[in-house]
C-alpha cells in the first residue's frame, strides 16, 4: 500500500451520484497518480440508476486528456448488466483515446458476473491497483 501512496499526487475528489428514487447510491473517489492515470475508486451498488452519472465522469476524463483509468471495485456490492455495458463503453472509449482501462480488486458481486459473460477475456482484471496501474501504462 504504501508504494502506491507514494505514486498519488494531491488532486483527490469525491462524486456522488445519487439517482432521482434514491434507491441506490455509488460513491467515486478519483485519485490522480504521478504516472498520469486515474483511479477510481467506486463504491455502493453500480447499477442502471447510476450509469448516466458514471458515464459522464469516463466522458470527462477523457475530455480533459485522461484516458488511462483503474477502477477499483473491491467495495462495489451490485453490478447489474447495464453497468456491465457501461464499462465495456468506457473500456472503448479509453481506447480510442489512445489509453486503456482496468479493473482493480473487483469483489465477488463485480467478478462473477464478468467472469460468467467472458467479460474477463476483454477486460483486463487484477487483485491490486499497483498491478492495474501497471497494465495501463
Amino acid at each position: 500500500m504504501a508504494a502506491r501512496e507514494c505514486l498519488c499526487s494531491a488532486v483527490t475528489l469525491q462524486h456522488l451520484v445519487t439517482p432521482p428514487q434514491g434507491e441506490s447510491l455509488v460513491k467515486v473517489q478519483k485519485e490522480k497518480q504521478a504516472s498520469g492515470a486515474v483511479v477510481l475508486t467506486l463504491k455502493g451498488e453500480f447499477d442502471t440508476a447510476v450509469v448516466p452519472a458514471f458515464n459522464e465522469i469516463i466522458d470527462g476524463l477523457l475530455a480533459a486528456g485522461d484516458s488511462r483509468v483503474v477502477l477499483n471495485m473491491l467495495r462495489v456490492k451490485f453490478l447489474n448488466s447495464t453497468a456491465i455495458g457501461s464499462l465495456i463503453r468506457a473500456h472503448k472509449a479509453c481506447g480510442a483515446a489512445g489509453g486503456s482501462l482496468a479493473v482493480s480488486q473487483p469483489s465477488e458481486a463485480v467478478r462473477e458476473p464478468i467472469e460468467l459473460i467472458k467479460l474477463d477475456a476483454i477486460l483486463s482484471i487484477h487483485d491490486g491497483d499497483n498491478e492495474a496501474l501497471e497494465a495501463v501504462g
